[in-house]
């Protein structure tokens, strides 16, 4: 009758240590898993990135009847970065190159707007091709961790642009030919989410906008701009790149 009392107590005893023993086990997690998550996203990083592109000019009505004129094409690239997480925010800086398959003919008819040179309004018509070239981008961008494996961000940076462009038309009654190459730049944003599979390994999606203000045309070796035409014209591109990389 003497037992029954000693072993209750040896077996309230073991509960209790196993139950400490759980308690300090789960403390120490607690304490470990925010230090861990904080390097999720820190560090140097290289990725290849693949997707949709869809670049064109949308114009005023005053120039060429307005409308927008766009193709679709697809993109393949390579980016370079380096993020520091704190707590659950990352700032960051990328650069990557992108190269496209888009390439179209178009044939326009309208009108040149009145200026300075000319105060009457000319017909003016061409044919002619537009091919995409390579894309160069400086990014910043800020993120939010979601879950340990998971970080949404957005990014703001500026991209260069080159367009050739082949063809011909009549500009009031006078021929021309077109051979030539446009530099553009201007502003990029973007929004997108990135997956850490491993610790070094990780996909991404992202969606980039890009509105070009700023254009050079390089005309037999001289450099002119084309600054002015953008009061009439908005050049913009979308694009959705999907992403895999490593980061060390």
């Amino acid at each position: 009758m003497r037992t029954t009392p000693q072993l209750q107590a040896r077996s309230g005893s073991s509960v209790c240590r196993i139950g400490a023993a759980a308690l300090a086990l789960a403390g120490m997690a607690g304490l470990a898993a925010p230090a861990s998550a904080q390097d999720e996203f820190s560090g140097f990083r290289i990725e290849a990135l693949a997707g949709y592109d869809n670049e064109g000019v949308d114009y005023d009505d005053d120039v060429l009847n307005g409308g927008k004129r766009d193709d679709d094409g697809f993109d393949i690239g390579a980016a370079a970065g380096y993020d520091v997480q704190m707590d659950r925010f990352v700032i960051g800086i990328e650069a990557d190159f992108i190269e496209s398959t888009l390439d179209k003919e178009y044939d326009e008819r309208g009108t040149r707007p009145p200026r300075p040179a000319q105060p009457i309004a000319t017909p003016i018509s061409a044919i002619y091709n537009i091919e995409s070239g390579g894309d160069i981008s400086v990014s910043a961008r800020a993120g939010y961790v979601v879950s340990p494996t998971f970080l949404l961000y957005g990014k703001i940076g500026y991209s260069w642009h080159k367009l050739a462009i082949e063809g011909s038309g009549v500009d009031n009654a006078v021929p021309f030919n077109i051979d030539e190459q446009i530099d553009l730049a201007g502003l990029r944003l973007g929004i997108g989410g990135e997956m850490n599979f491993t610790e070094s390994f990780y996909g991404k999606i992202e969606y980039r906008y890009s509105n070009y203000n700023e254009a050079d045309f390089d005309v037999r070796g001289a450099d002119i701009t084309l600054d002015p035409l953008f009061s009439g014209i908005d050049v913009v591109r979308h694009q959705v790149l999907f992403g895999a990389g490593f980061r060390f």
